[in-house]
């Protein structure tokens, strides 16, 4: 039923095999987003102005970065957790199109502060709304923050 123990080249070669598995694991553990798409200055300020005590309405792609800086996210990924309707919902509130406008979701969310990419349209609403202003921008991300 069972095979007797095949020797010390046997196990020479599990331990290997399980020597070369640890260092693929090791090294898949530095695996990181690139620098040029990560909001990583906006987080330092974030972090810096004490902005991320509050609810973020953050860019679906900015989701993983805040998830890895222990962040809250509104929206991630995992779009299977939140369900289709949520992303979509999402996704036209920050290019200002569909039935919820933009001004009511963060109203309905109490949303504290925005990360968003610079180029996105909700950027632009925001910069005209009263009670928000923009508190840091640059190539990668904008952060805009409700005044209370």
């Amino acid at each position: 039923m069972f095979s007797r123990p095949s020797g010390p080249a046997g196990l020479a070669a599990c331990l290997g095999v399980a020597g070369l598995l640890a260092g693929v694991l090791i090294g898949l553990g530095r695996v990181a987003p690139p620098l040029e798409n990560s909001p990583t200055a906006a987080i330092a300020f974030a972090r810096d102005a004490g902005l991320t005590k509050g609810r973020v309405f953050n860019h679906y792609g900015f989701g993983g970065y805040l998830i890895s800086a222990g962040i809250p996210t509104f929206i991630d990924g995992r779009g299977e957790l939140y369900g289709g309707d949520f992303v979509k919902r999402h996704v036209e509130a920050v290019a200002l199109r569909g039935e919820e406008p933009l001004e009511a979701m963060l109203d309905r969310y109490t949303i504290d502060w925005t990360l968003l990419m610079p180029e996105q349209a909700a950027n632009r609403l925001l910069a005209r709304l009263p009670g928000w202003r923009r508190a840091y921008s640059d190539e990668v991300a904008t952060i805009f923050v409700r005044e209370r």
